[in-house]
């Protein structure tokens, strides 16, 4: 269907796809508003705020209209001693009710109310999950043994964003999951040992970024994985949505930034877990579904992948040959020998025809190839001193949208050999992780909002369950019988498979069911 914008008055499509209420974001101008219908006489209103009541007469029948007022849904977890800071939350996010976002705490239940379950059904319709830390958090039963773990698990499945809020000092760190995530405030300084005078400040921040978190999860839910049964890339899509959530809300995120800044992202896993399966999936799936949004127009981002990597060797001969990969892989061609710095890879034609777009390069390298001196030469002086001097002289317009991935892959070998495997694993592991924090400690000068260097967790084999909700996903027509031979069948005697052998075998499947 199509309205026009009340702000800007040009036409904007939408789907009409039946719901009471949904938000509608113009395209041109970035304004936003709502669309109610009415089931009775189908008849569209448009509303410039989120509505308070929770019925409205419907202006042409005069029917009532039910309105569920859940459209961004926050719950908040936290210990009954805590109830106060809660409380100073719950204030600054009402400031965004009219947005629609509304939040769920154990005193939204009235009497007679099963609690349990009222508790988990809360938390299987919420977004944003924010913890309240504290040692009375921690020491609650219920939360320990319930409410934390489900919250978890939903994370786990890519349902949920999980957001701490050190609310008093404890030990927070030696928990099994919480320091995985980024708490607020900044530098993990609990909000009763902030100053009255810089406290609303805080919160205001802390309801600020949970806006945010809340854009971020309606931009995944308007494209991440929104693929039809018949797509031709569905084969690429068992596993791995914890990694694309990640990936999503990073590259979102940075993108709202608007300053172009090529954006780094490490992805690690054994070789046999096909990272160029995780590539094809984020431009299909994530990245090109938002190019209209970021840059108005529907053109394929670019995707060039080099598999080549320089061997030891001194460290002016392998920027050089990195570069030169790089140059050859972008053109088709050896004869651009002089390329040697960012102005003038970003004045190639091939790089100029997507200046308006997203350029994507995807570098594959062994674990034992991992030389840190020259990533770290490639990713501060190549790509961002480089894209800081041509802005400098430049628009940002002149320039695509960089995304660079650093594919790494352990190496897999014999199972006679798999204990010294696994030590050498974890060690590389271990060494890419510190690598990740020196290089986030190398731009701690930067605000947190212009972090544009990520680490994916380890690509995971797949699973039979794994490859069961693959089934229900994508094809769910075939009956629970067939799907279950398939399974047995592919799996033999295992408990799990890589994924070098899993997307093959459903690009059979696509074509034969």
């Amino acid at each position: 269907m199509k309205t026009k914008c009340i702000k800007c008055k040009k036409n904007i499509v939408f789907d009409n796809n039946k719901q009471i209420l949904e938000k509608i974001t113009c395209d041109f101008c970035e304004s936003y508003f709502f669309i109610l219908s009415c089931k009775s006489c189908k008849k569209k209103f448009i509303l410039t705020k989120y509505p308070k009541q929770k019925i409205i007469t419907c202006k042409k029948c005069k029917s009532k209209i039910s309105i569920k007022k859940e459209e961004h849904p926050v719950f908040i977890s936290y210990a009954h001693e805590d109830e106060n800071w809660k409380d100073q939350i719950l204030n600054h996010l009402k400031f965004y009710e009219d947005d629609g976002l509304t939040v769920w705490t154990d005193r939204t239940l009235i009497a007679g109310d099963e609690w349990s379950d009222e508790i988990e059904t809360a938390i299987n319709h919420s977004k944003i999950a924010i913890l309240l830390i504290s040692i009375h958090f921690f020491n609650s039963s219920f939360i320990k043994k319930r409410e934390l773990p489900y919250i978890y698990e939903r994370y786990k499945k890519g349902h949920l964003t999980i957001f701490p809020v050190i609310v008093k000092e404890c030990p927070w760190k030696k928990h099994d999951f919480i320091p995985k995530f980024q708490v607020r405030p900044l530098d993990a300084i609990p909000l009763e040992k902030i100053n009255k005078k810089n406290l609303s400040t805080e919160l205001t921040k802390i309801a600020d970024e949970t806006k945010s978190l809340l854009e971020q999860q309606n931009f995944q839910s308007q494209s991440l994985e929104d693929i039809s049964p018949n797509a031709p890339n569905i084969h690429l899509l068992c596993n791995r949505k914890e990694h694309t959530i990640k990936f999503s809300q990073s590259f979102y995120a940075c993108m709202k930034q608007e300053n172009k800044l090529p954006q780094f992202y490490f992805v690690h896993g054994n070789e046999n877990e096909a990272h160029q399966c995780l590539m094809k999936r984020f431009k299909y799936s994530v990245i090109k579904p938002k190019v209209k949004t970021f840059f108005k127009h529907s053109k394929s981002p670019e995707l060039i992948e080099i598999g080549d990597w320089p061997q030891k060797n001194s460290l002016k001969s392998q920027q050089q040959r990195l570069i030169f990969d790089l140059i050859k892989s972008v053109t088709g061609s050896e004869s651009y020998i002089e390329i040697d710095d960012f102005e003038k890879l970003v004045k190639l034609p091939q790089v100029q025809a997507y200046k308006n777009n997203i350029f994507i390069i995807s570098h594959y390298l062994k674990a034992s190839e991992f030389h840190t001196n020259l990533i770290k030469w490639y990713i501060n002086d190549f790509w961002k001193k480089g894209f800081t001097d041509f802005i400098n002289q430049n628009s940002p317009d002149e320039t695509p949208q960089f995304l660079i991935f650093f594919n790494v892959k352990y190496d897999v070998e014999k199972k006679s050999f798999f204990s010294s495997f696994s030590k050498h694993k974890a060690k590389a592991k271990k060494h890419l992780e510190n690598f990740y924090d020196s290089l986030l400690n190398d731009n701690n000068n930067l605000p947190a909002d212009n972090q544009n260097i990520f680490l994916l967790d380890e690509l995971p084999p797949i699973t039979k369950d794994d490859f069961n909700a693959w089934f229900i996903d994508y094809k769910n027509h075939l009956n629970e019988k067939l799907r279950l031979k398939i399974i047995k069948i592919f799996f033999k005697n295992h408990d799990t498979k890589p994924m070098i052998d899993v997307y093959p075998f459903l690009e059979k499947v696509c074509i034969k069911y």
